[in-house]
Parts: C-alpha cells; sequence; structure tokens
C-alpha cells in the first residue's frame, strides 16, 4: 500500500490580541468569554475591571424588608422604619409594599403609613393580597387567580361596584395555577403565573380586558423589573426579557438552574441574586453590551434605588450601600482553556498581559498548559508604577489557560498572544 507523503510548511509566527468580555460557563462560549469571575464588573466595559466597593450603613436585628421612598425604608421584625424612625408594627411579614400618593402601603397585612399625617392605619380589602401595585391613580394586586383594583384614588376601597369609571374591580382569570405576582409595564398592568403572562387592557372598569398574551410565566415576583423599557423577570427554565412579541431567553450562558432571584434595574444593569437551592449569587446583566458578569455570593433579600444609589438587604440583616465606602475589593477571572482550533500543527509561544492596577492593589498570574494544574507566573505585591505588560512563557504547549486573582482597583485592558502554526501535516 503506497502511503500518503508527509506535505510540510515553514511555521509561521502569528500574533492576535483581545478582549474579554462577560460570563459564560456554557460549552457554547465564545473563546474571549470568561469561564468563571469574582467581583467583576462591565463599567469599563470593554475592558475588565473590579465591581465598585460596597458599605454596610445599616444592622438590623431580623430584617423583612428593604424600600425607598422619599425616605429609605425598612421593616426590622414587625417594625416598620421610615428615615430610621419606628412608626408601626406589621401584624404579617411583608410579601409587598407599595406607594400611592402620600401613603405606604403594606400587604398582607393592609395596613399603611401615612407621610403627611405622620399616622399608621389599617384597612380591610376582602381578599388575601401578597402582591400589589400602583397605575393611573389606583391599586391593582392579584389573589388566587383573580386580578383585582381599588377604588380609583383610595387603595382602601375593594367593593365599590356602581356601574362609574371610579369603580373597583375583580375578575377570574381561568388559565392555569395561580397568579405570581404584577407589575406596571408601559403603563399598564402585566400579571403573571407560573406559565403565563397576561396583559390589563381598557381604561375603567367598565372595559377593562385580561387576555393571556404568551404561555411564558414567572416563578418569582421579586425578579420583575422594568429597566429602559424592556421587562426582565425569571421564568422556569432562566431569565428573559420581554418588549412585546415573545419574550427572549437572556440567561443562555449561564449554565444553571435556578429557583428565585429578587431583582432590581439600575444603571442600565439588570442586578439579580439568583438562588438554586442551595447557593446564591449575584449577577448583573449590562442591557447595553448584552453580557453577563457575576459579582459573589452575598445573600440578597431586597433590593431598593434611593437618591439614585442602590441599596441591599442581606439575609444576615445587612443594608449595603452599593459603590460607597473603602472597601478593597478582591477579585478572579478564569479564561476557557485556549486552542483555537487550527487545521495547522500549532504551538503558543508567549502572551501578554496588558493591565493597570491601582497604588496598594495586587495581583497573582497564573497559567495551565495542557490542562495541567496551575503555576504562578507573577505575583505583583507592591505596586510602583499603574500600567504592566505581563509576559507568560507560554512555550511547548497547544492549549492552555489562565488565572488572574487580586484585591484592589485594576482594569485589564487586552491580551496579546504569540503562537507558530505550520509544520507536517498527514495528506
Amino acid at each position: 500500500m503506497n502511503r500518503p507523503k508527509a506535505r510540510y510548511s515553514k511555521f509561521k509566527s502569528k500574533v492576535d490580541t483581545f478582549s474579554f468580555e462577560g460570563f459564560n460557563n456554557t460549552e457554547n462560549h465564545k473563546e474571549n468569554q470568561l469561564l468563571d469571575m469574582k467581583n467583576i464588573s462591565s463599567n469599563k466595559f470593554p475592558f475588565v475591571t473590579n465591581r465598585p466597593s460596597r458599605e454596610i450603613v445599616e444592622t438590623l436585628t431580623s430584617g423583612k424588608y428593604l424600600f425607598a421612598s422619599d425616605k429609605l425604608c425598612w421593616v426590622d421584625g414587625v417594625n416598620f422604619y421610615y428615615d430610621g424612625v419606628s412608626k408601626g408594627v406589621l401584624t404579617a411579614d411583608p410579601t409587598s409594599i407599595v406607594e400611592m400618593n402620600d401613603f405606604i402601603i403594606f400587604f398582607p397585612s393592609e395596613q399603611y403609613y401615612d407621610k403627611v399625617g405622620d399616622a399608621f392605619g389599617s384597612f380591610t380589602s376582602g381578599y388575601i393580597i401578597n402582591y400589589a401595585a400602583v397605575n393611573d391613580n389606583r391599586m391593582f394586586a392579584v389573589s388566587g387567580n383573580q386580578l383585582l383594583a381599588s377604588k380609583q384614588g383610595d387603595f382602601k376601597v375593594w367593593d365599590s361596584f356602581q356601574g362609574i369609571s371610579t369603580d373597583s374591580f375583580v375578575a377570574d382569570v381561568s388559565t392555569q395555577g395561580d397568579f405570581i405576582g404584577l407589575i406596571v409595564y408601559q403603563d399598564h398592568v402585566t400579571a403573571f403565573k407560573e406559565q403565563y403572562l397576561h396583559e390589563l387592557y381598557g381604561n375603567i372598569p367598565s372595559n377593562y380586558s385580561i387576555p393571556e398574551v404568551i404561555k411564558k410565566g414567572c416563578v418569582d415576583q421579586a425578579s420583575l423589573v422594568e429597566l429602559d423599557g424592556t421587562l426582565f423577570f425569571m421564568s422556569q427554565d432562566g431569565v428573559y426579557k420581554y418588549s412585546g412579541g415573545l419574550p427572549r431567553k437572556i440567561s443562555m450562558n449561564i449554565n444553571e438552574n435556578f429557583v428565585s432571584g429578587p431583582a432590581i434595574g439600575f444603571d442600565n444593569k439588570y442586578y439579580v441574586n439568583l438562588y438554586n437551592g442551595s447557593e446564591y449569587q449575584l449577577f448583573i446583566y449590562n442591557s447595553i453590551y448584552n453580557d453577563w458578569y457575576k459579582e459573589d455570593n452575598i445573600e440578597v433579600s431586597h433590593f431598593a434605588i434611593f437618591e439614585n444609589s442602590l441599596y441591599i438587604l442581606t439575609t444576615d440583616n445587612k443594608i449595603i450601600k452599593f459603590n460607597s465606602g473603602t472597601e478593597k475589593v478582591e477579585w478572579e477571572i478564569f479564561s476557557h482553556e485556549f486552542d483555537q482550533l487550527l487545521f495547522e500543527n500549532k504551538n503558543y509561544r508567549k502572551l501578554l498581559i496588558n493591565l493597570e492596577l491601582d497604588y496598594g492593589s495586587s495581583a497573582a498570574f497564573y497559567v495551565s498548559k495542557d490542562n495541567k494544574p496551575y503555576d504562578m507566573i507573577k505575583n505583583i505585591t507592591e505596586v510602583t508604577h499603574r500600567h504592566f505588560r505581563i509576559p507568560l512563557d507560554l512555550r511547548n504547549c497547544n492549549t492552555f489557560k489562565i488565572k488572574i486573582t487580586g484585591r484592589g482597583e485594576f482594569i485589564l485592558k487586552n491580551i496579546q498572544r504569540t503562537f507558530d502554526v505550520g509544520g507536517a501535516i498527514n495528506g
């Protein structure tokens, strides 16, 4: 049998430069997306940087809810605090706190705080209400499979049926299951069941209609967020965004299933504390660049925006202000395996990392060649200048991964790699 002769081509040196993008731990990833990260932000996009510092501003005894009005408000145990002052005692843990005119209203306890009169009171709706929202000077709510509305202008009255435009409203919605929650989106009420999305149309109770819009539901009321004209929510199989038509799944880059996720929209970003049944992970979706970034395993029960700053209440009873304080953030990034999938023979030669470190920050650089354990190549602990070009020797490897860890302010700008292609090819 005649064997084919080997063909030869000279080794040719190639150089390419790239910047890292967001999080993607799936098999269907781009080469410059990151396999994992800790405390990483898109704030310097297209560069990679650390998240801003955070600061504890209050420590509660038994934190139940965080809410922003004209003052920062919270529920600690059974007590409602308005600007740090206790204003009333709740008869049930709040599942929804809503502001209407000069009142802050609590469900399911059906109590309220009058900000102008500085008075705490209660009312009776006749329903079991866990979730409510305000639109067109009227309180809307869901109870079981019913969608409800109070009398216009009066959240205390839910049984006024006189055939006039200010009437209350109640309707049974026959799709399967109870309502999970609701939100006002594009100036109308959008209500979710676990498998369905409904929108309320009309401007007075006599012409309200509630068609079934799509067969895609929500599993967590706290995940419902409107951000820049788009509705975000967590469904059974991931996070979706909706702006009319069909919702589009945006969490394909996160290879994990989640059961809940309190969220908020802030600064063009969807912050969601994803919970998989055993662990919390704070993810941020940048709605401009359509990329995910992961911060840490902080456990968030509620988000709030007050005076253009983001706050959270954690499950260990701390109120934390984002982008505040002097915290030295510890961070990590992990690349996928670099291979380039070339038909020609290939050997990597070197890697050059272009990075900025603030004074007082530190960074360590690791390389794994051909799936071997990581070796630390360089450790910077005393920053005497800010700009670094870190060379990493990649000789004698066909694939590699990198890991960079650090503490303090950094910006990873880009990476340049040099490799040889060519040599013997069987033909």
